[in-house]
């Protein structure tokens, strides 16, 4: 955008709920160099902090975390091969733990197919 309308900023806004990586691609972006994704284990590593900070704020309201726990791994797999297969197991689980096992067990078994 800089170097097509000369314009002074960008406005990243809602992008940054589904990419946080976001701000550091474009400063890669900013300093002449391509970027990259992020990994599957930068994902998962999001996903398991995000989910150990509701924990801590959420812990007594389990509804309410599993509410908040699954609209951003909505947001996190977005665009990951076959991440409507985990947003779609996530609909159905009811307990902080039983997520915690999707996620691990999403991540294990597609970190396996990308290695292979």
């Amino acid at each position: 955008m800089f170097s097509q309308t000369g314009c002074d900023a960008v406005m990243c806004g809602r992008a940054t709920m589904k990419n946080p990586w976001i701000f550091k691609q474009a400063a890669e972006l900013l300093a002449g160099r391509p970027y990259r994704e992020a990994t599957l284990a930068e994902r998962r590593d999001v996903i398991l902090e995000h989910f150990r900070l509701i924990g801590r704020d959420d812990a007594d309201a389990p509804k309410a975390m599993i509410s908040k726990l699954r609209t951003f791994t909505g947001w996190y797999t977005h665009g990951l091969p076959n991440g409507s297969e985990l947003r779609r197991r996530i609909a159905s689980l009811e307990s902080p733990q039983a997520f915690l096992d999707a996620v691990e067990g999403f991540f294990a078994t597609h970190a396996g197919r990308a290695a292979a």
